[in-house]
């Protein structure tokens, strides 16, 4: 496991220091992001996928306030303003899912030598289910704790 940390450590210096996103998978989740995730990792790609947005602060927060809560409040769809360079100044040379997704074409723009990478799934209504249940999974006990605990009320921002 030691070896792990430091080969993450390396890679997030290596990542930080030649800057830019190389991978970004646009398909939306339930897709197998977290799996094309986990292999570019592998790889020695650091990847973050939305899994594990959860668990940087600062990455989290700057999603929920710069690209979700203001959609939310206004209840309409507004793109938001991501920093593009926070994933690479964090130690990620590619992300899966959202929200990056949802940016594509700037990051095209930002990052020519990006790769994308579409994934899918069978059919529109396996996928939906898949979705479906985790959105269920998720949201439904963030309505009911949400009031108790910031990050679960970002959480709700985000899964919405």
């Amino acid at each position: 496991n030691n070896n792990n940390n430091n080969n993450n450590n390396n890679a997030n210096n290596k990542s930080k220091s030649e800057g830019g996103l190389k991978v970004v998978g646009v398909g939306y989740g339930r897709t197998g992001t977290y799996s094309l995730a986990l292999a570019l990792t592998e790889l020695g790609i650091p990847t973050l996928h939305t899994q594990h947005l959860y668990e940087n602060d600062a990455l989290f927060d700057h999603f929920v306030t710069e690209v979700f809560r203001k959609s939310i409040l206004e209840n309409e769809i507004l793109m938001g303003h991501p920093d593009f360079e926070l994933l690479p100044r964090s130690g990620y040379d590619a992300t899966m899912d959202l929200p990056f997704a949802l940016y594509y074409e700037d990051v095209m723009v930002r990052y020519p030598d990006c790769k994308f990478i579409l994934t899918g799934r069978e059919s529109s209504e396996v996928w939906f289910r898949s979705w479906n249940a985790l959105t269920e999974s998720i949201s439904k006990p963030a309505q009911y704790t949400s009031f108790l605990f910031a990050h679960v009320r970002k959480l709700e921002y985000y899964m919405r």
